[in-house]
């Protein structure tokens, strides 16, 4: 059993202003897309000296490096630089991937005298520690009012090591030293032999449509649009596509844990239609009515088919719902499964409405239908498999696969904007699970498995919102917990029916939206 408190200060600061030459990001190598590779950047710095020393700030960043200046009498600068008036800076850059790196760069943008040679990378090996320099390299220079700005570059090669943690440091030369931004990048060295799941039909389809008089049971799935002339366009048929994936992939795992090389699902066409085929992705302002200033003409024929997650509501997630489960419910006017992404922040997005007239915006799918020897603007050939191949670079795609490994199933939305009628065929269909003369769809997915932690245990974090406080655990359990606060550790409150929703990053969460009580204890109770 643990208990959490909530409280919270406000503590104001004064800090000193100087100079900066801060710019733009640092360059990411070659490789920086790679599922593999991981990263760290500094663009400003909150803490001068010691201690826990100062998290990377841009959005991405791995959540455990630290950037940290071990010379006392250092300061912040008002544009966030570290900056020493009196001594010499020495730095250290700590991070730990967990499985070994096979390359590291880190670049340092400076003002000042920055040493170098200094730069070594530390790590320990059979109870010994060893120590790697690199040669520098001066990747640009800018002159300024206040000195040159600097981006110096050192890469190691530790594809011959057994590398898990290391440190990296250096020093600057001299005093009056400024540092303005760092990034550091590593690629992980697979440390298991990757896993190759083909799963050749999905455990669970459906044909998501309102007036679907057979749900779960119906040979093909159609994807079409509705338009709202006052509102914009939504995605209304659409095609919905659960693999289970627990029998080829360990679950249970941290979704970090899953370094996911790549994901292709194969949809095979059905007959009786006219489309185009277009294999590239049509911006939003393409749909705007002809009336609309900020419309942009469609350059080529056709409207893309798009793969999407799969967001639910009504009660229901991934693992409870089922391919006959309702539309909607009696008591409410969303749908039970939607087409949804991940932001930049990991939040989900309910992408339903297509194109809002109002605010058109274009998150990006996790992938877009391609058709092997079928050039744009034919038509799309019947009884053809359409490949789409998740575009893992994205981290919302990859963080939404990731999480679906960690649960055992991963569940995907087809949808796509074309219109017509029953009569006028103009958009695609395709054969489901339940099809006679087609195929079903399949997975083949490819996966290499790191130390990860289970997410079995509890672990606790209580966090202050907008909308209350957040109760987060972690997830999944095998029945949902029972929540109970208390003011006074004398009469202990049961929360009925809690509301938890399951995040991005694997944990569950509940929200405490009644903020009367001046401070509350909480307690979870895991069955």
């Amino acid at each position: 059993m643990k208990y959490l408190r909530y409280t919270a200060s406000l503590v104001a600061a004064t800090i000193v202003a100087a100079t900066s030459a801060q710019s733009e990001s640092l360059a990411p190598p070659d490789w920086h897309d790679s599922p593999l590779a991981r990263f760290a950047e500094w663009q400003s710095f909150p803490v001068a000296f010691g201690g826990e020393g100062n998290p990377a700030d841009t959005e991405g960043s791995h959540a455990d490096a630290r950037l940290i200046q071990t010379t006392p009498g250092a300061i912040i600068t008002g544009s966030g630089n570290i900056y020493h008036p009196g001594g010499v800076s020495a730095f250290q850059v700590t991070v730990e991937p967990g499985v070994p790196s096979e390359t590291v760069v880190f670049q340092a943008r400076a003002l000042g005298d920055l040493d170098p040679e200094s730069m070594v990378l530390e790590y320990e090996q059979n109870d010994s520690r060893h120590s790697l320099p690199a040669p520098a390299e001066e990747v640009s220079r800018k002159s300024g009012g206040f000195g040159d700005s600097v981006v110096y570059r050192w890469i190691w090669d530790l594809s011959a090591r057994d590398v898990t943690v290391f440190a990296l440091k250096f020093n600057a030369a001299a005093a009056h030293f400024s540092l303005d931004a760092a990034r550091l990048d590593w690629q992980l060295k697979p440390s298991a032999p990757a896993i190759n799941a083909d799963i050749d039909a999905p455990d669970r389809d459906r044909w998501n449509y309102p007036y679907n008089a057979t749900p779960g049971t119906r040979a093909r799935a159609s994807m079409f649009r509705s338009i709202d002339d006052e509102v914009g366009i939504y995605r209304y048929g659409g095609y919905i596509v659960s693999f289970d994936t627990s029998a080829a992939v360990p679950t249970g795992l941290e979704p970090s844990a899953y370094l996911v090389t790549s994901v292709s699902v194969q949809l095979m066409t059905s007959d009786n239609f006219k489309v185009p085929y277009d294999s590239s992705y049509d911006p939003a302002q393409t749909y705007l009515p002809e009336t609309d200033d900020r419309r942009v003409p469609d350059t080529d024929s056709g409207r893309p088919i798009n793969l999407f997650g799969a967001g639910f509501r009504n009660g229901f997630d991934l693992t409870t719902w089922e391919e006959t489960t309702v539309y909607r419910s009696k008591d409410s006017e969303l749908t039970t499964v939607y087409p949804m992404v991940l932001n930049d922040s990991g939040e989900v997005v309910d992408v339903t409405l297509a194109v809002d007239y109002d605010q058109p915006s274009d998150p990006a799918p996790l992938a877009t239908g391609a058709l092997d020897g079928i050039e744009p603007g034919e038509l799309i050939p019947f009884n053809a498999w359409m490949n789409f191949d998740l575009a893992l670079s994205n981290p919302g795609t990859l963080a939404y696969v990731q999480l679906g490994l960690s649960q055992g199933r991963i569940v995907l939305y087809a949808t796509s904007l074309n219109g017509g009628s029953s009569t006028d065929r103009t958009y695609p269909e395709f054969h489901t699970s339940d099809s006679l003369l087609g195929e079903a769809p399949r997975l083949r997915i490819q996966v290499v498995l790191t130390e990860g932690k289970s997410i079995s245990g509890p672990a606790l974090r209580l966090t202050r919102s907008a909308a209350g406080m957040e109760l987060q655990f972690r997830n999944p359990l095998a029945s949902p917990p029972q929540i109970y606060w208390t003011s006074d550790f004398e009469t202990w409150h049961q929360v009925i029916s809690p509301a938890i929703e399951t995040l991005p990053d694997g944990r569950s969460r509940w929200t405490d939206t009644d903020t009367k009580a001046t401070h509350k204890f909480y307690r979870l109770i895991v069955p």
